[in-house]
């Protein structure tokens, strides 16, 4: 275990990683390309603040990064909402409102530690989900109603519910949420495809995965890192 977290940790995985991330974010840009409009400028705005967030969350949290998040979070509704992604949308709500209040109240001498979910905390986690789920609902229900398949709106739901539970142990520095995050980059992957070959969204959505592709790339080196933080108290890394 060692090993590979010196290697995830040494300057080659961290600068392959990033020639790969920003190399897929200028190809897909290419590939999506259909005029210099403010929604493909929005998009790779998006995506290119994404890499460097999935880079500072893989070596922990602090209050400047979830700072930094919550203006993140604020251009992702934006751009969801743009292209019809509405369970993402809703989730990049409710992350900026938990960011928002966890950078107002953040308490040096408590928050910013990696640790393991307690049995306590899954009961805030979720009560988060159902209102947020409540939330998306109604969004479908009366302002999004017939314009995707039952299976796509059944995707964009689980796209909500991985989100959101992954934010709030994220924020609470769980090592939990990285694992939770794996499986949204997957199903965050299947909503792109199926929109992509339905043809029910912009052609600039390709930027968006790049972001996918390269996060699950960091996602093993998070993954590492928090158990290892977590593991050892007096390694808990300050960013």
């Amino acid at each position: 275990m060692i090993k590979v977290y010196k290697f995830v940790n040494s300057k080659t995985f961290t600068y392959t990683w990033f020639v790969i991330s920003f190399l897929l974010l200028f190809l897909t840009s290419w590939k999506g390309y259909a005029g210099f409009t403010w929604l493909f400028i929005l998009t790779f705005l998006d995506s290119f603040s994404d890499i460097w967030l999935e880079h500072w969350y893989s070596l922990g949290i602090s209050r400047k990064l979830t700072a930094y998040n919550c203006l993140a979070n604020l251009l992702g509704i934006i751009v969801q909402l743009s292209y019809g992604l509405y369970g993402g949308a809703v989730t990049s709500m409710v992350g900026f409102l938990l960011l928002s209040h966890k950078t107002f109240l953040w308490n040096d001498k408590k928050d910013g530690e990696i640790s393991h979910l307690k049995k306590q905390e899954i009961t805030i986690t979720t009560v988060g989900i159902f209102i947020g789920l409540i939330v998306l609902g109604i969004l479908y229900c009366t302002l999004f109603k017939g314009e995707q398949p039952i299976w796509l709106i059944s995707l964009n739901g689980l796209l909500f519910v991985l989100g959101t539970g992954g934010r709030i142990l994220l924020i609470n520095g769980k090592t939990e949420s990285q694992l939770i995050y794996v499986a949204r980059e997957f199903v965050d992957l299947a909503v792109l495809i199926s929109m992509i070959s339905l043809q029910i969204t912009n052609d600039s959505l390709w930027i968006r995965l790049s972001s996918i592709l390269s996060s699950m790339i960091i996602l093993f080196k998070s993954n590492v890192n928090w158990l290892h933080y977590a593991n050892d108290k007096n390694k808990q890394k300050v960013i």
